[in-house]
């Protein structure tokens, strides 16, 4: 049984290498003639998704993580392009990456992106594989699930002048609802459906019960009933009239 459930959306806008840089300032693959790089880079992102900790928030530890430290989730996209990538014009979805959690999420995060210049050569980068950081950007922050997105931008001023963009937000998953992604909430009937803030069951307008099954009556239905149309005002063996309010009298 699944008690939390959500995902931490990233949504990728753009990257700026015009020199085709790594992080060191020399060119990501061959040599460079005349000031300027031979080849581009081979871009892809490592996404590492955890918890605010002190330990690993030393600003003399390495800039990569291992996927041990991503606590809550991680990530890596294959190769997206080279120097200069604007993710929007990408096929759908592909600058869309989501990490799934299974847990109640408590607000606080660290999200550190590592965006990499693959050095395999010969496919796909895969875990473990040669690789070197082109640039390499930390948000440490608090946020709830909402539709709404933040905005992050990192500009490097130094020798390498990488630029990088994305957005990003927390949401819950399907029937999951709050602040924590642990409520649990599944409409019982075509006449239901969920509060997107609390998980609350609300039935709509005209039934009530448990199920939301019971249709409301007409108010000023006396001693009728309504079946499943709400509104309506069906009179009980022996009552008549609009309201049945009038008995009917024996002939």
């Amino acid at each position: 049984l699944c008690l939390s459930s959500g995902k931490f959306e990233i949504e990728l806008e753009r990257l700026i290498n015009r020199k085709g840089l790594n992080i060191n300032g020399t060119c990501c693959n061959g040599p460079d003639r005349f000031f300027t790089c031979v080849q581009s880079c081979k871009t892809f992102i490592r996404f590492c998704l955890r918890n605010q900790n002190p330990n690993l928030d030393n600003i003399n530890r390495p800039l990569t993580f291992n996927n041990d430290e991503c606590t809550y989730s991680f990530d890596e996209t294959p190769i997206l392009g080279g120097n200069n990538i604007d993710f929007t014009r990408l096929p759908y979805r592909v600058n869309l990456i989501v990490l799934p959690f299974k847990f109640s999420w408590m607000g606080d995060f660290v999200l550190q992106v590592d965006i990499f210049n693959d050095k395999t050569y010969d496919g796909q980068p895969h875990l473990g594989s040669a690789r070197e950081l082109i640039m390499s950007t930390t948000i440490r922050s608090v946020i709830y699930p909402n539709s709404s997105w933040h905005h992050s931008q990192t500009i490097d001023s130094s020798l390498t002048s990488h630029e990088f963009s994305f957005r990003y937000r927390v949401s819950c998953s399907t029937n999951f609802y709050g602040s924590q992604c642990s409520r649990f909430c599944s409409p019982l009937s075509s006449h239901s459906r969920c509060d997107p803030h609390t998980g609350d069951i609300i039935c709509q307008q005209g039934w009530t019960g448990m199920d939301c099954n019971k249709a409301i009556c007409r108010q000023d239905c006396q001693h009728g009933h309504c079946l499943n149309q709400p509104g309506q005002c069906l009179c009980h063996h022996g009552w008549t009239g609009s309201h049945c309010e009038t008995p009917i009298k024996p002939l």
